[in-house]
């Protein structure tokens, strides 16, 4: 389904929060990491700060989005948060 100019907006908007230092200042919080088994747990973890500081900004623009937008944004953001946190543990 195609996205509204709202929707893909905020896609970009919190692409922006998706970075490698947010990852590390959250992997400091929680200290010790197996990549293999804390994987799905370090994902959620991230999203959730991630979101945390999008609502900050956009929660009623988000909210006015019909729910298949606001479903593609969450999807969105775990593909994206997904790809980074795979890649930082990779190295």
């Amino acid at each position: 389904e195609e996205l509204s100019e709202q929707a893909r907006f905020l896609c970009e908007e919190i692409y922006k929060l998706i970075n490698v230092n947010r990852l590390q200042n959250l992997i400091s919080k929680i200290g010790e990491i197996n990549p293999k088994k804390d994987l799905g747990k370090v994902l959620g973890l991230y999203n959730k700060d991630v979101l945390g500081d999008f609502f900050k900004t956009y929660q009623s623009a988000y909210d006015s989005l019909e729910k298949h937008e606001s479903k593609a944004i969450t999807k969105f953001l775990n593909k994206h948060a997904g790809e980074l946190i795979g890649e930082y543990f990779e190295h």
